[in-house]
């Protein structure tokens, strides 16, 4: 066919004339069995038929693309390939199963890949998970990480976590999981062979091109990352964040479609202890696969300016998910000021059992409420007014609800 025809059959073909899109491409494969010829087609409307031509790069994308929508009919469909039952199999059982995607959602701050390195470490190194004596399989884990930096936040803490470096394979630069940038990864997952994957956040990696409040395409994402999970036998820990909608169940807060919560196989909500915020707690929201895990709880330790923060695992909750991913309102209206909205909170957490500042600090830092210089000075003037009081001095100090006076 000539080039003038192929110009003529696209024209004639009703395509949007200012962009090309994978339905243009899909359109054409249905039509035509050879390759060469739609990629020759292609090139041509890119040519002569768009304002703003696409790159070659773009085009090819696209290209590549629409080969996920066009297969041959005898492949797409038929008998099942294997008649043979398989049980399910779980990395950590039972928050985390293999050949599928787990979902760990939490409010932003939190601190949600402070837990993620910890169990990275127990997969790295074979150690037991948190309060069991069930070690982790031990194997590779890819991390692909958006938001902390590599040597100074990642680093640091899975060492402070004894894990095992050699064990840890990640995404040199960032990149989102475009389909060529998805099928790469598949290739290095199948070559690897991780026991564990992570996408920190998924949102990140799920790049502009794809609309993260359109149902089908987050299925479609999440569907191929399901399919290199089940190909590879590895299990994927995808992170997301919740909104700030307190009447909604945890799992219609994950923010974007309600395709991430339908399309896993579990859902792992990280929060606050309900009977101490100072902590925090893992809860199991959904699992597809078995009964749900009871809600682990964790303390904090370490951090500040040269320290490196770690958990440590003290108790099981029965607390659920809602509990734990509670949004903190306030009763007397809307603060006038982070200082006052930092008062509140502190009056609502202590209690007449004295604590260490060190768990006041950890709990307003992680709700983003107040900055320590601002803390420092609140204390103070809340001790001035008898709102707080102090118990012993030096390294056993502690503090408590005050008395106020009947005037306050």
């Amino acid at each position: 066919m000539k080039r003038r025809n192929r110009v003529h059959l696209i024209s004639s073909s009703r395509v949007e004339p200012a962009t090309i899109s994978s339905s243009t491409s899909c359109f054409l494969r249905r039509r035509f069995e050879d390759e060469d010829a739609v990629e020759a087609m292609l090139e041509a409307l890119n040519d002569e038929f768009t304002e703003t031509p696409l790159s070659t790069g773009e085009l090819h994308s696209v290209i590549q693309s629409s080969g996920n929508y066009v297969e041959d009919t005898t492949a797409l469909f038929g008998p099942p390939k294997t008649t043979e039952p398989l049980p399910m199999e779980f990395l950590y059982y039972p928050y985390i199963p293999y050949f599928g995607v787990t979902l760990l959602a939490g409010n932003p701050g939190m601190g949600k890949s402070l837990l993620v390195t910890k169990l990275i470490a127990a997969v790295t190194t074979g150690t037991p998970w948190p309060l069991t004596d069930e070690c982790a399989p031990k194997g590779k884990v890819l991390m692909l990480s958006a938001e902390d930096n590599w040597q100074r936040v990642t680093l640091p803490r899975l060492l402070e976590n004894n894990a095992d470096i050699n064990q840890i394979r990640v995404m040199n630069r960032f990149k989102i999981l475009s389909p060529e940038n998805l099928e790469a990864m598949a290739r290095y997952i199948e070559q690897e062979r991780p026991k564990l994957v992570v996408i920190d956040t998924l949102t990140a990696y799920m790049g502009s091109g794809r609309d993260m409040n359109r149902q089908n395409e987050v299925g479609e994402f999440l569907g191929r990352l399901t399919e290199i999970a089940e190909d590879a036998g590895c299990a994927v820990l995808a992170i997301g964040h919740l909104n700030k909608q307190s009447a909604e169940h945890p799992l219609y807060r994950i923010v974007g479609s309600i395709g991430f919560a339908a399309s896993i196989r579990s859902a792992l909500f990280y929060g606050t202890d309900p009977t101490d915020r100072s902590r925090f707690a893992l809860a199991h929201g959904k699992a597809n696969a078995s009964e749900l895990g009871k809600t682990i709880i964790f303390e904090r330790f370490g951090g500040g300016r040269d320290g490196t923060p770690v958990l440590h695992p003290v108790e099981f909750s029965d607390a659920n998910e809602a509990e734990v991913c509670r949004v903190e309102t306030n009763t007397v209206g809307r603060p006038a000021s982070a200082t006052d909205a930092a008062r509140v909170f502190i009056l609502e957490f202590l209690s007449e059992k004295p604590v260490r500042w060190e768990k006041v600090e950890s709990a307003v830092t992680a709700r983003s409420l107040a900055s320590a210089g601002t803390l420092n000075a609140l204390r103070a003037e809340m001790a001035k007014s008898g709102e707080i009081e102090q118990v012993g001095k030096g390294k056993s100090t502690r503090w408590k609800l005050g008395q106020p006076s009947a005037e306050d």
